[in-house]
């Protein structure tokens, strides 16, 4: 089998998701995948949680996303989730400086 979109993802049927609301102009650099196929990522200040089929997970935050304000221009790139219920993220702020924090996340495969 040749790489092809998997068309069991994704509300259009084509493989693909668009997540509304994320923080805009940003590569995604980082992204990790927990148990039954739940995908958590980041890019730029934006931290999403998406189910097996790609909708956005209401249990994670409105619309599946969270926009991290707070430290301005910030840079997510891994994330990583050491125990089940946890996500640790990490980054920069564009001056030096290095970014880490550690999210609780909703219990179960949503």
């Amino acid at each position: 089998m040749t790489g092809v979109p998997d068309r069991s993802f994704g509300t259009a049927g084509d493989g693909r998701v668009v997540i509304q609301g994320a923080s805009g102009g940003e590569d995604t650099t980082c992204g990790a995948a927990a148990r039954a196929g739940v995908f958590t990522l980041g890019a730029g200040s934006s931290f999403a949680r998406l189910l097996r089929d790609g909708t956005p997970s209401p249990r994670f935050a409105p619309g599946g996303i969270t926009i991290i304000g707070t430290p301005a221009g910030l840079g997510i790139n891994p994330v990583v989730l050491p125990s089940p219920h946890r996500a640790v993220l990490a980054g920069s702020l564009g001056n030096g400086n290095l970014y880490v924090s550690r999210w609780l996340l909703p219990p179960g495969n949503d």
